[in-house]
């Protein structure tokens, strides 16, 4: 993979990761979802997430990117308040 796939690669999940964070927001204004219970089961399956053969191929990345998904919903919804 070269850099510009790289940054392909990286822009595509930057916008998937926004995308994500806005729907999630706007349903939360609109009492379609609880917050906070959503932040708490996505902080959970950072925690469980193993790839299905066993591996932890990945997990430290993606344990950190949901992690930080959680902790940016949780300041939005202080910040609204």
């Amino acid at each position: 993979m070269n850099n510009d796939d790289f940054d392909e690669l990286a822009g595509r999940i930057e916008g998937l990761a926004n995308f994500v964070l806005h729907l999630a927001a706007e349903l939360e204004v609109k009492n379609c979802i609880n917050g906070p219970n959503l932040t708490d089961a996505v902080r959970g399956y950072a925690e469980r997430r193993k790839f299905p053969d066993g591996t932890d191929r990945f997990a430290d990345a993606t344990r950190r990117m949901l992690q930080g998904l959680a902790q940016s919903l949780d300041t939005a919804r202080m910040r609204r308040q």
